[in-house]
C-alpha cells in the first residue's frame, strides 16, 4: 500500500491512531465493492492491509496495528498482521421516543440535516483530454437541473436527496471555474490498471493540495471530486467525514472522487458516494432459495447503485423518518404499510426485533412498500421489466455484518431453472413466505412468515396490508449475576443483573429476611437489574440471607460487628478514700477498676484485706468482681474500739490503700 515517505523496515512495527475507512465502487467490470482502511496518528495517515478475523470495527475507533514495511519493484507499504481496539467507536445517543421504546430496538442515528455546504471541483490529468463541458454541467448535474424530455422535473442530486429527506436535508454550493490541473499523470495514480486503490490516498491528497489556493476549506462540508478519463474503475468516498490539515487549518470534510461519466443526469454514482460520506455503507441482496449473496444487489436503493431512495430504516438512520411512522412487530397479526415515496400520515416502516448480535447491535427484519412513486422511484424501472419489482412490498434484514453493507433484500431467481434469468423480490402476495422454507438456504432462521394479503389506494394513499405471524416464544427462563454477595457488619447497597430468554418474560423479586430491602427493580420485563439494600448487624453472630427473583435464589452473607476493644485494667480508685465511721457503724466504698483511656474494667476480681486495726473493723466482702461499670462495693464495719485502720484493695498486680476512722459516738 502506497506511502512513499516511510522506509521499509524488516523490523515489527506498532502504530496507534484513529481508524479511517473509504469505500471504493467498482464502476466497471463485477461491480465489486473495496474498502481501504488508514490509521490517523496524530494527522498522518497510513494506509494498511487489514487481516483476516479482524473482529469487526468501525471508523473513528482507536485501534492499535501491528505489522512491518516491505517493499517491492511496483510499491511500498504497511503490511498489517495484527489489528486491536483499543477503545470503542464513538456512537450517536439513541432517539428518546414515547413510543414504547420502539427507539432502543433500531439502530443508533447519526442525523445529517439541513445545508450540506457542498464543493464540487472538475479536475484533469496531464494525459488525459479535457471535456468541453465544465462548471455549468457539473451545477445542473448535482444542484439543480435544467429540464428534459425525459426529466422535466429537477433530477439533480440535491432534488434527489430533498425528496428521500422529506426536505430535512439538502445540498448547496457551488463548482470551481475551470478544469483544475493534477500534478502527475493519471497513471500515476492507477488509471488504466489495477492501482487505484494502492494509490487513493495519494490522489486525495494531491487534488486537496491543487485545489487548496483556490478553496476557502472551512466554508464546506463535502466535496465532490470529478475526474477526466474514462477509464476509472472505481468511485471513492471516504466513510463518513475525515480531517484534513489545510492552509485553511483543520478542517472536517467528506470526500468523493467520481468521473467525467457521472455528470450525466440519469447516473447515481454521485448520491451514492455522498451517501458514503453521511456514514451509509451498501445494499445487498440474497437470494432466498440458496443464501447466495450479491454486491449492490438491492434494486430498490441507492445504496445498492440504482437512484431509487434510500429504505425506511436508514432514512430513520439519518433523522429522516419520524419514530412515529415505525412500528414493532411484537405479535402475530395484520399490519398496514404506507408507500414509501410520498408524504403521508400512516406506517412507512415495519420492524420485527430478531436479536442482538456479538458486539450488542441489534438484528432485525423490516418491511417497506415500493410503489414507484415520486421523481426518483418512478424512473427507476424500464417498461418492458417485470411489474413484481414497481409495486413491491420488500423484506430486507439488517444486521452490520462487515464494513461494506449492512442489510439484504431478500430476493428470488425469475425462473428457477436458470441461475442466470432475472432478480425479482420474494413472491409476498401469491403464498406465504416463511425464512424457514427453505431448509438448505445458507442463512439464519427465525421461523418468521410474511404474506401481502392486500394492496389499496392510489399515490400517496397507497397501503399494502401485509400479515406476520411470528413463532411461539420460548419458554421463559431467567439466570442472575451474581448469585451471591457478602456484606461487612455495616451493611451497604447492591445490585443483581437479570437475564431472561425472552424480552416478554416478566419477573419479580423479594426479599425473604426483613435486613434486605427491595430498593429498585422489583418487578420486570426481559432483562433487568435489581437494586437491594443490607442494613446494618448488631448481633453478635454473622447471618445470612436470600432475595428470590423468579424462582432465582440471591444470598447475602454479612458479617457480625467485631468484639469491643480488650480494656487492660491499669488503675484502681478508691470513693471515699478516707471513711469516718462511729463505733458499731457501717459504710460503703466503692472500688473501680479503669483502663488507660479510662475504659471500664469488667469482670476483674477485687480482693480486700484489711490491713491494720483488725481490732476496729471488719470488711465484706472479702473479694469481688466488678460490674460491667469496673465498680465493685465493699462495706466497711466499724467495731467498739476507736481509732485508725487501713483496707488494701487488689486486683491483679494493682492494689489501693485507705484509711478508716473510727470515732466514739456523741453522748
Amino acid at each position: 500500500f502506497f506511502a512513499p515517505s516511510l522506509p521499509s523496515s524488516p523490523s515489527m512495527e506498532e502504530l496507534e491512531g484513529t481508524l479511517e475507512i473509504m469505500m471504493a465502487t467498482e464502476i466497471g467490470g463485477e461491480k465489486t465493492c473495496k474498502q481501504v482502511y488508514f490509521i490517523n496518528t496524530g494527522g498522518k495517515r497510513t494506509q494498511f492491509s487489514m487481516p483476516a478475523h479482524t473482529p469487526p470495527l468501525s471508523p473513528g475507533q482507536k485501534i492499535k496495528i501491528s505489522g512491518r514495511w516491505e517493499e517491492s519493484a511496483e510499491k511500498k507499504g504497511f503490511y498489517c498482521r495484527k489489528v486491536e481496539a483499543i477503545a470503542v467507536a464513538p456512537v450517536a445517543k439513541k432517539a428518546t421516543s414515547s413510543a414504547d421504546g420502539i427507539s432502543s430496538y433500531l439502530p443508533n442515528q447519526t442525523p445529517v440535516l439541513g445545508e450540506q455546504r457542498t464543493l464540487v471541483i472538475l479536475i484533469a490529468f496531464p494525459d488525459h483530454e479535457v471535456p468541453e463541458w465544465g462548471k455549468e454541467k457539473a451545477e445542473n448535474k448535482i444542484f439543480s437541473s435544467e429540464p428534459t424530455d425525459k426529466y422535466p422535473n429537477d433530477h439533480s442530486d440535491n432534488a434527489y436527496w430533498k425528496e428521500c429527506s422529506v426536505e430535512k436535508m439538502w445540498l448547496n454550493g457551488e463548482c470551481l471555474d475551470g478544469w483544475k490541473d493534477m500534478p502527475y499523470p493519471a497513471t500515476e495514480y492507477g488509471y488504466g490498471g489495477n492501482g487505484e486503490l494502492y494509490f487513493f490516498h495519494k490522489l486525495q491528497r494531491d487534488a486537496l493540495d491543487a485545489i487548496d489556493p483556490y478553496a476557502d476549506f472551512t466554508q464546506y462540508d463535502r466535496l465532490v471530486f470529478i475526474r477526466t478519463g474514462k477509464n476509472w474503475g472505481y468511485a471513492f468516498a471516504t466513510l463518513g467525514k475525515w480531517t484534513f490539515d489545510t492552509a485553511d487549518g483543520s478542517v472536517e470534510l467528506s470526500t468523493a472522487f467520481v468521473t467525467e461519466h457521472d455528470v450525466e443526469i440519469r447516473r447515481h454514482i454521485v448520491s451514492h458516494e455522498l451517501g458514503h460520506g453521511f456514514g451509509l455503507v451498501h445494499a445487498n441482496s440474497i437470494i432466498a432459495s440458496t443464501g447466495v449473496i450479491s454486491t449492490y444487489g438491492d434494486t430498490w436503493e441507492n445504496r445498492g447503485l440504482n437512484f431509487a431512495q434510500l429504505d425506511g430504516l436508514h432514512k430513520y438512520m439519518l433523522g429522516w423518518l419520524d419514530i412515529g411512522k415505525v412500528e414493532m412487530v411484537s405479535s402475530s397479526g395484520e399490519y398496514l404499510l404506507d408507500q414509501r415515496e410520498l408524504s403521508s400520515s400512516g406506517v412507512k416502516l415495519l420492524v420485527i426485533f430478531l436479536g442482538y448480535d456479538d458486539r450488542g447491535e441489534s438484528i432485525l427484519y423490516y418491511l417497506e412498500y415500493f410503489k414507484e412513486l415520486g421523481e426518483f422511484d418512478s424512473q427507476v424501472f424500464f417498461d418492458f421489466e417485470s411489474d413484481s419489482k414497481k409495486d413491491a412490498v420488500l423484506l430486507r434484514k439488517y444486521k452490520r455484518e462487515a464494513v461494506n453493507y449492512d442489510s439484504l433484500v431478500f430476493m428470488e431467481i425469475e425462473d428457477p431453472d436458470n441461475p442466470a434469468s432475472e432478480k425479482i423480490p420474494i413472491d409476498l402476495e401469491s403464498q406465504e413466505f416463511c425464512d424457514s422454507m427453505y431448509e438448505d438456504a445458507d442463512y439464519e432462521k427465525y421461523g418468521i412468515c410474511v404474506q401481502v394479503i392486500q394492496k389499496t389506494g392510489k399515490e400517496a394513499g397507497a397501503k399494502a396490508k401485509v400479515k406476520i405471524t411470528l413463532p411461539p416464544p420460548p419458554p421463559c427462563a431467567y439466570t442472575i449475576s451474581p448469585t451471591s454477595q457478602s456484606f461487612s457488619a455495616s451493611g451497604g447497597a447492591g445490585s443483581v443483573a437479570v437475564t431472561a430468554t425472552s424480552s416478554s418474560c416478566g419477573w419479580t423479586a423479594v426479599s425473604n429476611v426483613a435486613w434486605i430491602t427491595v430498593t429498585s427493580g422489583g418487578s420486570g420485563t426481559g432483562n433487568g437489574t435489581v437494586a437491594y439494600e443490607v442494613s446494618a448487624n448488631t448481633s453478635t453472630s454473622p447471618r445470612t440471607g436470600t432475595m428470590t427473583v423468579e424462582e432465582q435464589t440471591f444470598t447475602v452473607n454479612q458479617e457480625s460487628p467485631p468484639p469491643p476493644p480488650v480494656c487492660e485494667a491499669e488503675t484502681i480508685t478508691i470513693s471515699p478514700p478516707v471513711l469516718t465511721l462511729k463505733k458499731k457503724t457501717r459504710g460503703d466504698v466503692v472500688v473501680a477498676v479503669t483502663g488507660a483511656d479510662g475504659c471500664a474494667v469488667e469482670g476483674t476480681l477485687i480482693s480486700a484485706t484489711v490491713s491494720s486495726g483488725k481490732k476496729r473493723i471488719t470488711v465484706s466482702p472479702s473479694s469481688g468482681e466488678t460490674d460491667e461499670n469496673g465498680l465493685a462495693v465493699f462495706t466497711i464495719t466499724a467495731k467498739k474500739k476507736t481509732g485508725k485502720a487501713e483496707v488494701t484493695f487488689q486486683a491483679d498486680d494493682l492494689e489501693s490503700l485507705m484509711t478508716i476512722k473510727v470515732r466514739k459516738k456523741k453522748k
